[in-house]
């Protein structure tokens, strides 16, 4: 039988023939991820303070997503999810979250729960769940299409964003 080299082997030493160690099949397979589109909804989005488009950064989406995991499954719930768990796409109108097949809905509902943004009411409604970033980049230009009380001021960041958008494909 053939030697294999993998990772399991370490340090690029044969290990054992494929069929023969157990040690490696899982990474052999392929990693199935779920990304997932949420629509941000601000509560306050009418009130004359809140005229400026709030900030939502990728790094800041997924510190908030983490401490909702927290906060709702524990610190458990944090480590079964975090190493595959990814904030793709971040903006003030949409967000695009990649995780683990077996934790979307963890993720799902750790989203909805979360309430609040930088002081400021918001909720997240999950639009499209999807297996490809293609899909849900494609349902996100869709919903930037339909939105049409973007005032004029914005028209700027919003073009920017879509930009954004498509040059994740």
């Amino acid at each position: 039988r053939p030697r294999a080299v993998h990772f399991g082997a370490g340090r690029g030493r044969a290990c054992c023939s494929w069929s023969a160690c157990a040690g490696h099949a899982p990474s052999m397979g392929r990693s199935h991820f779920r990304y997932l589109l949420a629509e941000v909804l601000w509560k306050d989005a009418e009130t004359p303070s809140a005229r400026s488009t709030p900030s939502l950064t990728q790094s800041g989406a997924l510190r908030l997503l983490r401490d909702s995991l927290g906060r709702n499954f524990g610190d458990d719930g944090v480590a079964q999810t975090l190493p595959t768990l990814q904030v793709s796409f971040a903006s003030p109108r949409v967000i695009i979250v990649r995780c683990a097949r077996e934790h979307s809905q963890q993720v799902w509902a750790a989203l909805t729960f979360l309430t609040t943004c930088d002081s400021r009411t918001v909720l997240y409604r999950v639009v499209r769940v999807s297996s490809k970033l293609e899909l849900c980049v494609r349902k996100a230009l869709q919903l930037y299409r339909n939105r049409r009380e973007v005032p004029h001021a914005h028209l700027k960041v919003v073009e920017d964003e879509e930009r954004a958008l498509k040059a994740l494909c």
